[in-house]
């Protein structure tokens, strides 16, 4: 989860390759460089740099580590799921 998006609904990425003007490479680059903790915190990809972060009250860096938390220890697997999408903004 530190640079990569995870699942994501195959439907989303034809959309955002219209809405962002990208071709498959720059997509690539996203999902599998610029997702995850460094997508969601802005910040970084190490844990580490991101608690240090929330220690300095950065908001987005508290989502990223709350999203880690949610999805390595609580999530269940009961089919109540919801989506999340990890990816740069500009």
């Amino acid at each position: 989860m530190g640079t990569r998006s995870g699942a994501v609904d195959p439907g989303i990425l034809i959309y955002l390759m219209r809405q962002w003007q990208m071709d498959a490479q720059q997509m690539d680059q996203v999902l599998n460089q610029e997702s995850g903790l460094l997508g969601i915190s802005g910040l970084s990809s190490d844990m580490r740099e991101i608690l240090a972060a929330i220690q300095r009250g950065h908001e987005r860096a508290k989502l990223a580590f709350d999203i880690f938390v949610y999805w390595r220890y609580g999530r269940r697997d009961g089919g109540n799921r919801f989506a999340c999408v990890y990816c740069r903004s500009w």
